[in-house]
């Protein structure tokens, strides 16, 4: 994808995504499960490696993503996918490295919870799933307070070139990854409460961001190609880039319940245009001057 585009890649990612206003603000669990996302994604893009070390840092890393959060069993059907078309040779490695963490969250489940598939949660776990999946979709990606893509625009270039696999940049094991995204998508949006709480910003699909973040390189060269698109792609980057900054930066009173909770934990209202923090900068500004 050439060195160029990986580093304008790496920028946006950190610096335009909830990478930076999530991820990197607090040790959620999302954080654990991106990173060890990120691992596994490093080592499907290593091509001169042997099987059984790509198998053995895919299965780690997954492995540590699912102890973080079981819910991204459902990505880590992606990397599994992913694993199949690069390298087949592999699975049986990253089978067996996947379940050494994975084992060691059963085990700690059991001894504390009484049973291998209790959790934290308790009766959440399993009657916390009530929003529609369109409204949760929908509010994921382009609600005000919540929308990744309101957000973070410049992730349509990712989304772009994870619907083209094997074309372009694009690799074929786009596909089970691209897959895997979507079916996260309707899953988190399917959770009764989508918004994630107080947070600045999507913390709900942060996990999904590695991927994404390597589409973004391939989409940045696919789409810099045409000189039409690069005007719009430095648009959503600047945006992005804004955006994450005053998450990051810009939520402190008397902005912190308006954003960070979405209007309130006893009302939260993501659909409320005055919850993206840039609105709601422009709201405060507004109502000082004379």
């Amino acid at each position: 994808m050439g060195p160029e585009f990986a580093a304008a890649a790496t920028a946006l990612y950190v610096l335009g995504t909830p990478v930076l206003s999530v991820i990197a603000q607090a040790l959620w669990l999302h954080t654990g499960a991106a990173l060890g996302f990120s691992l596994a994604l490093l080592a499907l893009t290593r091509t001169d490696e042997p099987p059984w070390r790509v198998g053995v840092m895919v299965g780690l890393g997954v492995g540590m993503a699912v102890a973080c959060r079981p819910i991204d069993v459902v990505l880590a059907a992606g990397f599994a996918g992913a694993l199949w078309l690069a390298r087949p040779r592999a699975l049986g490695w990253m089978a067996a490295a996947a379940a050494l963490p994975v084992l060691l969250l059963v085990a700690y489940q059991w001894e504390v919870f009484g049973s291998p598939l209790a959790s934290g949660y308790g009766a959440e776990a399993s009657e916390g799933w009530t929003t529609p999946v369109p409204l949760g979709v929908l509010g994921l990606l382009f609600s005000p307070g919540r929308g990744l893509l309101l957000h973070a625009p410049v992730l349509l270039v990712a989304v772009a070139a994870l619907l083209r696999p094997g074309r372009g940049s694009s690799p074929r094991w786009f596909l089970p990854l691209g897959l895997s995204l979507v079916t996260f998508l309707c899953v988190m949006g399917h959770w009764h409460s989508w918004w994630g709480g107080s947070s600045a910003g999507n913390r709900m699909l942060s996990e999904g961001l590695p991927i994404l973040g390597v589409a973004l390189a391939c989409g940045l060269r696919e789409a810099w190609q045409r000189r039409s698109l690069r005007a719009p792609v430095v648009a959503f980057a600047a945006i992005s880039v804004f955006t994450s900054a005053g998450l990051t930066f810009g939520i402190r009173e008397p902005l912190w319940v308006q954003v960070m909770s979405v209007g309130g934990e006893d009302n939260p209202r993501p659909w409320d245009p005055g919850t993206h923090p840039l609105v709601a900068r422009y709201r405060l500004l507004s109502s000082r001057s004379p």
